[in-house]
């Protein structure tokens, strides 16, 4: 099997600002340039290792703020690690943030040929793809309407077909398939089957088990940016929801004993 995605202990921080710090030169000198500055990093991921090859689906899965868009962003190249290796081999689509994906002001034919352009694909090969792109997307009505008129949703079928259509050899869906209606979502899951039966990786990032970890060969548990578990999905699946029934154990004993007090 070709790795596509090979990860070693990768390390990403980010800046923490002192909440007290001067934001105006005016309260900098009042505060006689005390509070000037930042005040220290944290590491929002540490130490995540796993390796993905061609024809493999990988869930990413954890609670809010565990660090699985950093981490898809690290994939993407949006993000550089500040420690450790990342290797990815082969042509990435990414469905990060659908709204921030296409320029409102041009029609969703532009953006789509603009969307080709990017990945280094050539105008015959978006023809060609156009219209199977705007059939799986369902925007036949508005393909040549401003993308400012569509609406959240439209814009998330759009940047999915246009992801699912471009060849990918590296897919990643960050939350995207989270917010999709439940027909749209199988539609989706059926590409995605199909990109992997002709050797494409695929890294999904979600929240939602019951609909991603039924599609995934493995998956891997961020817990505070650092890794809880990587195995095949069903064993981290029970891995992820024994973390899940602990936390809420805890936040009920800390509820009564709040109350308690």
């Amino acid at each position: 099997m070709i790795p596509r995605v090979v990860a070693r202990n990768l390390g990403k921080k980010l800046r923490s600002h002192n909440a007290q710090r001067s934001l105006t030169f005016q309260d900098a000198l009042i505060s006689g340039w005390k509070n000037l500055g930042s005040s220290s990093h944290h590491w929002v991921l540490k130490d995540v290792s796993f390796e993905i090859g061609e024809g493999e689906c990988l869930a990413l899965v954890g609670k809010n703020g565990a660090g699985k868009s950093t981490l898809v962003r690290l994939l993407g190249g949006l993000l550089t690690p500040d420690e450790g290796r990342l290797t990815v081999i082969g042509r990435v689509a990414a469905v990060l943030d659908p709204m921030a994906t296409f320029h409102e002001e041009q029609s969703g034919r532009e953006n789509v040929q603009v969307a080709f352009a990017i990945a280094g694909l050539d105008t015959k090969t978006c023809a060609k793809q156009f219209e199977r792109i705007v059939d799986f997307s369902e925007l036949a009505h508005c393909i040549d309407n401003p993308v400012r008129t569509y609406s959240q949703g439209m814009q998330l079928r759009l940047a999915l077909a246009v992801a699912l259509h471009t060849g990918p050899e590296i897919l990643l869906i960050d939350e995207a398939l989270s917010f999709a209606d439940d027909l749209f979502q199988e539609k989706c899951f059926r590409r995605i089957r199909q990109l992997k039966s002709e050797g494409c990786a695929a890294i999904i990032a979600s929240h939602d088990l019951a609909d991603i970890i039924p599609q995934a060969n493995r998956a891997l548990l961020l817990e505070s940016g650092r890794v809880v578990a990587f195995d095949y999905s069903e064993i981290v699946r029970q891995k992820y929801s024994s973390l899940s029934t602990e936390v809420k154990s805890r936040s009920e004993l800390i509820a009564a004993a709040r109350k308690r007090s």
